[in-house]
């Protein structure tokens, strides 16, 4: 019986091979394509012009770390509230729960509260002015970019090639843009068209910025960097953000980015 089924096995063996043999070699049995490599950055600018247009509101909760040659700073939970490049709302608690700070902006001024030194800034929102107040050389408008995983650039360079890099699997683009100083390069995943690094160089060829995007999630239709690394060489400084919940899209009260303080708070007006 065991001779029996031992035939009976290699039988089945030989048959699912020639049938196996007759499928690969049928001449109505077309092979799947790769995909077609791409050369111009297009489809890419398409992609990320597309995502501004649909991407209306974010709310979160991450961890930051800021690290500066005066400080090295960790905020356990930063509350974060985006609408559409219009507005950011930041509001960092300690481990518990003590407010730290508030931070509200429209990209053209913003307001810092400090509650445990009960002081109100305000001006205008430049990265000096940032510097100043939050120990971080970079304007609230680049901020609203990163913090959703685009490119800290109002307007999306047009046309343009890419260079395909196999082995991380990535495309990368490089080239000046139109009333931006400086030179830049900014890498692309393959499979999800968004940007995982991006790169200003100045016209001495230092390197002013690098954003890296890291741990992307899949939410609704959107692909969302979860690790957020920025790194300023120059400034010697270097943030990194980790979001732990995240929504998209979901209703945003415009009474959250209307700052409101304690009477008798210090009030300081940048100029």
């Amino acid at each position: 019986m065991a001779r029996v089924s031992y035939g009976v096995l290699s039988l089945c063996g030989v048959l699912l091979l020639c049938v196996g043999c007759r499928g690969i070699l049928s001449p109505h049995s077309t092979p799947t394509a790769a995909a077609p490599l791409l050369t111009t950055a297009e489809p890419f600018w398409q992609h990320l012009a597309l995502r501004r247009q649909t991407f209306q509101t974010l709310k979160g909760l991450a961890q930051a770390q800021l690290y500066t040659p005066t400080q090295n700073l960790a905020v356990d939970s930063v509350a974060v509230v985006w609408q559409h490049f219009a507005a950011l709302r930041l509001e960092g608690m300690g481990s518990l729960g003590q407010p730290l700070f508030l931070l509200i902006t429209d990209g053209q001024n913003f307001s810092y509260y400090a509650p445990q030194e009960a002081r109100l800034v305000s001006g205008t929102a430049s990265a000096s002015n940032m510097e100043r107040v939050f120990g971080l050389t970079l304007a609230p408008n680049a901020l609203q970019y990163m913090l959703i995983g685009d490119i800290p650039l109002d307007s999306v360079p047009m046309g343009g090639k890419v260079v395909y890099l196999p082995k991380p699997d990535l495309y990368m683009w490089e080239g000046q843009i139109p009333q931006q100083s400086g030179h830049y390069r900014i890498w692309f995943a393959a499979s999800h068209r968004q940007p995982v690094r991006f790169e200003v160089e100045d016209i001495l060829g230092r390197l002013v910025l690098r954003v890296q995007y890291e741990n992307f999630r899949q939410l609704q239709d959107f692909t969302m960097p979860y690790h957020i690394t920025v790194d300023q060489p120059l400034a010697d400084q270097r943030v990194i953000w980790r979001y732990s919940d995240v929504r998209i899209n979901a209703e945003v009260l415009p009474a959250l980015f209307h700052m409101r303080v304690p009477a008798g708070v210090e009030r300081v007006e940048l100029k």
